[in-house]
């Protein structure tokens, strides 16, 4: 009878933390990983908000947008204009449109903008059509392309994994620090923008098995995002218009993942890098095609995608100089 007690008290016991962190996280959700209609202003926290609110009330001549391939850049490279680091992890041409947009809306619209291009983000298997800055857009921003977003008909999709994260303890002491530490993400980056924590230290290693390793881990059947081209579409057309000073790039892609691309996805691959040409073209914007730079430089790369930040800035020379691109 005792032992059913216990186990009574226990179970009743353990329910009730179990719920009490899954609504706190809920409540508080500092990343904004499970909702866009924040109860708790979570946009203060989160990196795309946060640049934003940065670049606003500081004064900067250029942007180099990016996803967290471009993380470490050390952007003060670059001696001709004062640069801010904008990258944002998983960031699309979208995020860029959108962000440019508002800047423009505000007066704050930089004389010059580098702008990468990744053929393995734009994967509709990704479910990248969620769009990272969305969440911070929607409920900040006054200057959002409402027909662009309904036409593309944007959207938030949640796995079980997702919701199992509601009661997951890292996650419940990452609120709580944000709750505590209103300020955190300004100990995250420099004032350019650069991601402290994300410049990779670089160590010479000769090993190639983090790369395939990663490769393996990574592997999602790829599907080339076709909303990829009108929004790319739209972005040239805003710098033009808008007389940007303007590199848009191709990342360096390791040997090993190029030989993947080739084998798997070569047709996908070659219609995204024509097509994407063929709109550059149109609007006359400037590129720089760096997929072979250092490609075979295997220990320049911390995976099968991320460069060590000795890279990341030679890329970042060689998209602000003049000359050729390999």
């Amino acid at each position: 009878m005792k032992a059913k007690k216990w186990g009574a008290h226990l179970l009743l016991t353990t329910s009730i933390l179990l719920i009490s962190i899954a609504l706190i996280n809920f409540y508080f959700d500092s990343t904004s990983a499970n909702k866009s209609d924040f109860k708790y202003k979570s946009n203060d926290y989160y990196e795309g908000c946060y640049k934003t609110s940065y670049y606003e009330k500081n004064d900067y001549v250029g942007i180099l947008f990016g996803s967290s391939l471009l993380y470490g850049v050390n952007v003060s490279l670059n001696k001709k204009y004062k640069t801010y680091n904008y990258s944002i992890g998983g960031s699309t041409v979208f995020d860029y449109l959108i962000i440019l947009q508002h800047l423009k809306s505000i007066n704050k619209l930089p004389e010059v903008v580098y702008i990468p291009l990744d053929f393995f983000i734009y994967n509709k298997n990704r479910n990248l059509s969620s769009y990272k800055f969305l969440s911070c857009a929607n409920n900040n921003l006054n200057s959002i392309n409402k027909n662009l977003l309904n036409s593309l008909k944007i959207t938030r999709h949640h796995s079980f994994s997702d919701v199992i994260k509601f009661i997951s303890k890292d996650r419940l002491i990452n609120n709580i620090k944000h709750f505590l530490f209103q300020d955190k993400l300004s100990l995250l980056f420099n004032e350019d923008g650069t991601n402290i924590d994300d410049r990779y230290i670089f160590k010479v290693n000769k090993d190639s098995s983090r790369i395939t390793n990663h490769l393996k881990a990574d592997h999602i059947d790829y599907t080339l995002d076709k909303k990829y081209f009108d929004i790319l579409e739209s972005l040239s057309s805003f710098i033009r218009i808008n007389e940007m000073e303007h590199v848009l790039f191709f990342n360096p892609i390791n040997k090993i993942r190029l030989d993947s691309i080739y084998q798997n996805n070569n047709n996908e691959y070659l219609t995204w890098k024509k097509e994407t040409l063929k709109i550059l073209n149109k609007h006359h914007i400037r590129n720089r095609d760096l997929t072979h730079y250092s490609s075979d430089k295997l220990e320049l790369f911390k995976d099968s995608v991320h460069m060590y930040n000795i890279l990341q800035d030679d890329v970042f020379l060689k998209v602000i100089q003049n000359g050729s691109d390999d």
